[in-house]
């Protein structure tokens, strides 16, 4: 007996980067922390600090998590990756680079 296998092809994939469908957020708190580790930076980062952080991609979530790291208000980092964002002179684009492995 034959049996006919059908290739699919996708149109498209669906990446939960901050956890609206699936809940990740742990997953991307214990990312978070360890590349934070690796390169330095403070990383006893919480689940809830976490949430302020994601949403907007991972070059603006480490942006943010800097920030935080520099003393932002976490009420400021939801204009962080906008044109109002205001962030310390100590966070650059370079070092969200090293961090994010760019």
């Amino acid at each position: 007996m034959a049996v006919e296998v059908k290739m699919m092809k996708y149109q498209a994939a669906i990446f939960d980067m901050d956890g609206t469908i699936l809940n990740t957020i742990e997953d991307l708190t214990n990312a978070l922390n360890y590349a934070m580790k690796e390169t330095g930076h403070r990383h006893n980062y919480t689940n809830e600090d976490t949430k302020n952080f994601f949403g907007s991609g991972v070059e603006v979530a480490l942006t943010r998590a800097l920030a935080y790291e520099a003393g932002a208000r976490l009420d400021s980092l939801v204009a962080v990756g906008t044109k109002d964002e205001v962030i310390p002179k100590s966070v650059t684009k370079e070092e969200v680079e090293r961090i994010s492995g760019d």
